[in-house]
């Protein structure tokens, strides 16, 4: 009996790693919320113009488009919106071992750090919906279980298997779809439209310095990535590094830590361009 005590934390180890860590890739148990209604995450009900937007989606299918930091998102039939879902096995409070004497203090700890990581990750998600809308393109943000959406979507997983999901009991986020922006600058190239890319990598510094008019950090300065375009404009589409700032680097230091990567892909790829990012650099403040 003693052995057998013994051996049940390996043997609960072994099952957890062998039944619930093995599936790669996107299933429905990464994006389900261990957590309750939390009143500090409710971004309340949705207006006329979020409701009739809401109902509209709910007649389409989203296809699985891609996996991120945090997140993972998925088109919509039309092509104008993304639905991303947040990673909870970065976030969730709940643990297979936690009642395991001896994991209970390593699981407390990651508990914690899993509890500030959400409190970080919402806390920007906030700032992009609530300051950043037009920077981001987010037009809906749902980050707590509810009662007043009253919608099933419809999605296709990465292997086109259909599912369905009640909107009121997940976390998410609508945002409108954007052109990653390495291959907006691409496509603009391909057609020899070098004044509208141009126009396009001057939006780029117009979106850095309309979020810094707001007192807003971004801790993760990156252009192919986190930028994408509607049309000619740049928008934030990575949403997870935003804080409020008490103070920030100078225009001209933070656009050019933001577009090292561009720039790098601008002398591979489109030389006389970088050439001309690097001056409208130098012409900032």
């Amino acid at each position: 009996m003693k052995k057998l005590l013994l051996l049940l934390p390996l043997l609960t180890l072994t099952l957890h790693f062998a039944y619930f860590k093995r599936t790669k890739g996107f299933c429905l148990k990464k994006i389900n919320s261990t957590y309750a209604y939390q009143p500090e995450w409710d971004t309340g009900p949705p207006t006329p113009t979020q409701q009739t937007l809401l109902k509209e989606l709910s007649k389409q299918t989203f296809s699985y488009l891609g996996s991120g930091k945090e997140c993972y998102a998925f088109s919509s039939e039309d092509g104008k919106y993304v639905l991303k879902f947040f990673k909870q096995k970065h976030m969730k409070n709940t643990h297979i071992l936690k009642n395991v004497p001896f994991f209970r203090e390593k699981i407390d700890k990651k508990t914690t750090r899993r509890h500030t990581l959400r409190t970080k990750t919402f806390t920007s998600y906030l700032l992009s919906y609530h300051t950043l809308p037009e920077e981001t393109g987010v037009v809906y943000l749902h980050l707590t279980p509810s009662k007043d959406l009253n919608l099933n979507y419809h999605f296709r997983d990465h292997k086109k298997r259909p599912f369905s999901l009640p909107l009121d009991e997940m976390e998410f986020l609508i945002q409108k779809k954007a052109i990653p922006s390495f291959d907006k600058i691409h496509q603009l190239m391909q057609k020899q439209q070098i004044r509208e890319t141009e126009l396009a990598l001057d939006s780029i510094m117009q979106l850095i310095q309309k979020r810094r008019a707001k007192n807003i950090a971004d801790h993760d300065l990156n252009c192919e990535k986190n930028l994408g375009f509607i049309g000619l404009q740049a928008i934030e589409i990575d949403l997870g590094e935003f804080t409020l700032a008490s103070t920030l680097p100078t225009l001209k230091e933070e656009v050019f830590e933001a577009t090292k990567d561009l720039s790098t892909f601008l002398q591979i790829h489109y030389p006389p361009l970088a050439a001309y990012l690097t001056k409208q650099i130098e012409n900032l403040p």
